[in-house]
C-alpha cells in the first residue's frame, strides 16, 4: 500500500486510519494524497520514486540521493585533497588512482618544503608554497630589469635586503628543487601506470628509487652525473 501525491511516492505502509484532517500513516497525518493498495518493490523508496495507474512504479526524474553527513565530510575531504579519491579502493585502476595522488600530494609537499641556500647570514632555509614561488619570481623579472637587491625573508626570520647575487642564487635552486620533484614525480606516475600487480603499485612510495631504465633516463634529462 502506498501514498500519492502528483504521483510522487510519498509513503509506503501496511495500512492507514482516515483522520478529519488526513490520513494517519506510521504517526504522521497526511492531509493530501491518495492510496493505492498495491505492493511496492523492495528498490521503491518514497520522493524516489514516482507511481501512476498508466505507468507503474518509475524513478523521479527531480530525485536527488541525500548523503549522510559521513559521506559529505568524505566528499569534502576529497575536494580538499585530503584523503584518496576512492576509498575504499577495488579494483586494479582504483590502487593505481590512488597511488597517483598519494604521489603527486607527496611531490607538492616536497617541493613546498623548501631549500637551503648558503647567504651573507650562512645557510638559511627558504620555503617554496605557492606564494613564495610568485614572490621569487617577481622577484628574478627586478633583477632582470637591473635591481642590485630586492627586500625578502628566510624563514622565521625577519625581512631584510638581499643582494642580486643571494637572490639569484635562491632563485636558482628553487627552480632546480622544483624541478627535480615534478620531473620525480612524473616518473614515478609513469613507473605506476606500467605496473602490472597491485603488489607492485602499493610498493611504490615518493622516495622509491626508480627502476634503472627510468633512473638513466630522468638523470640524463636533468644532467646529473
Amino acid at each position: 500500500m502506498i501514498l500519492v501525491e502528483n504521483e510522487i511516492v510519498i509513503s509506503i505502509m501496511d495500512s492507514y486510519e482516515q483522520k478529519e484532517n488526513g490520513k494517519l500513516i506510521n504517526g504522521c497525518i497526511y492531509p493530501m494524497g491518495e492510496v493505492f493498495d498495491v505492493e511496492a518493490p523492495s528498490e521503491v523508496a518514497p520522493q524516489k520514486y514516482c507511481y501512476s495507474k498508466s505507468r507503474g512504479f518509475y524513478l523521479s526524474q527531480n530525485y536527488v540521493e541525500r548523503k549522510t553527513p559521513e559521506q559529505e565530510l568524505i566528499d569534502l575531504k576529497k575536494n580538499l585533497g585530503e584523503m584518496p579519491p576512492i576509498t575504499p579502493p577495488v579494483t586494479f585502476v582504483d590502487y593505481q588512482e590512488n597511488k597517483l595522488y598519494e604521489l603527486s600530494k607527496a611531490c607538492k609537499e616536497a617541493i613546498y618544503a623548501g631549500i637551503d641556500v648558503t647567504t651573507s647570514q650562512g645557510v638559511e632555509h627558504f620555503s617554496l608554497k605557492e606564494e613564495d614561488q610568485m614572490n621569487l619570481s617577481a622577484i628574478g623579472i627586478e633583477l632582470a630589469g637591473g635591481a642590485t637587491g630586492f627586500p625578502y625573508h628566510a624563514d622565521s626570520t625577519l625581512c631584510r635586503n638581499f643582494s642580486a647575487e643571494e637572490l639569484s642564487a635562491i632563485i636558482a635552486a628553487g627552480k632546480a628543487h622544483v624541478t627535480y620533484n615534478t620531473t620525480y614525480y612524473n616518473y614515478l606516475a609513469a613507473w605506476v601506470k606500467r605496473c602490472t600487480t597491485i603488489e607492485e603499485v602499493t610498493a611504490i612510495t615518493y622516495r622509491s628509487q626508480l627502476p634503472e631504465d627510468m633512473l638513466t633516463n630522468m638523470n640524463t634529462l636533468l644532467g646529473i652525473g
